[in-house]
């Protein structure tokens, strides 16, 4: 199958890789900042013929049947249309899917008009890391999962924010409902540009089963990104820089009792683990996304829930921080983000 990659940054030229990875041909890659493709020629020993500037001249003239788009955000929505009107049979997106609720509409309603697998780049149920803390969270140790906790640096609400909402959504296996929002009036500096703004702050979600979620992604905090999850028998604390989860939980003899005795006899145990990397997950989400309708990846819709979310978290904020259920309200679908 032929394979277009539209961005030539570094998780452009990581889809190089990943297409190869599955065996796959790269009839063509394209970016306008000839530095980006010369650095993608070298490092993957690319022909000309597979160098493209002009967006449109590459989805014309390749006929691929895969088309990813690995830029920045602004440009998702864009080449994601150009990809699907010139023939692309399959879709992959770098998150977001794009930049206000309205593209993400029209997005999935012309892949749903020409029959196109439309999935997104959201990589959390396919990281070992991840896939322990469901196995804990599903085990006797810890009965299910009651609530999540998030602390982390500065990392954006929308750059890492949206993979952690993805990651609850895979946790708690549940449909987000409410939410509450505390963004930062502050705008930091963004490494992909000064035309972007990834807030920072902190967002509430509550499940349609009850889950809820505390992620705190606060501008003025600099370092470190540490998951920690609660159930009724059971505790953890994962450090995702250090490769560590630490796992306290109540004795099988105790886990009936009231969740008030907080401090029964502890179980506990230290496991360690290596990071799974950006190319070996997405590799994953690939081959999963072209297996249709049997894939196990992040479709159209499941990526514009999360946008839902974060949108939620804007609206929340700005208006005194009231909840805001996303059953009983019309959320801003025009407005646009400046994501990177």
């Amino acid at each position: 199958m032929k394979v277009i990659i539209f961005g030539a940054g570094r998780m452009g030229r990581r889809f190089i890789q990943i297409v190869r990875n599955n065996d796959l041909e790269l009839a063509g890659i394209c970016d306008i900042s000839p530095e980006a493709l010369a650095i993608a020629k070298e490092e993957y020993k690319l022909s000309d013929d597979q160098l493209y500037q002009d967006a449109e001249a590459m989805a014309t003239e390749c006929n691929a049947e895969v088309a990813i788009v690995a830029t920045t955000a602004q440009a998702h929505y864009e080449y994601s249309m150009l990809a699907m009107q010139h023939g692309c049979k399959y879709l992959l997106c770098e998150k977001p899917l794009a930049t206000s609720l309205a593209q993400c509409d029209r997005l999935i309603e012309e892949a749903d008009k020409r029959g196109i697998i439309l999935g997104v780049n959201h990589q959390m149920r396919h990281i070992g890391e991840y896939q322990r803390m469901h196995d804990l969270l599903n085990s006797p140790d810890f009965g299910c999962l009651n609530t999540l906790l998030i602390q982390s640096g500065n990392a954006g609400l929308s750059m890492n924010g949206l993979h952690f909402l993805e990651a609850f959504n895979y946790l708690a296996g549940s449909e987000m409902v409410e939410v509450t929002g505390w963004l930062r009036p502050e705008k930091v500096d963004n490494p992909r540009g000064a035309e972007f703004h990834d807030p920072g702050g902190a967002i509430r979600v509550e499940t349609r089963d009850g889950h809820s979620m505390y992620l705190d992604m606060d501008t003025r905090n600099g370092h470190g990104m540490k998951v920690m999850a609660a159930g009724p028998c059971g505790q953890f604390v994962a450090d995702l820089l250090e490769g560590t989860i630490t796992i306290g939980a109540r004795k099988p003899e105790n886990r009936d009792k009231t969740t008030g005795l907080y401090a029964t006899d502890n179980v506990g145990s230290l496991e360690t683990y290596e990071p799974t990397d950006a190319i070996k997950s997405s590799t994953i989400v690939l081959r999963e996304l072209l297996k249709g309708d049997k894939g196990n990846f992040v479709r159209g819709q499941e990526a514009k829930r999360l946008i839902e979310v974060l949108v939620a978290a804007y609206e929340s904020s700005e208006n005194d921080n009231k909840l805001i259920k996303l059953d009983d309200i019309n959320l801003p679908r025009e407005r646009e983000f400046p994501w990177a």
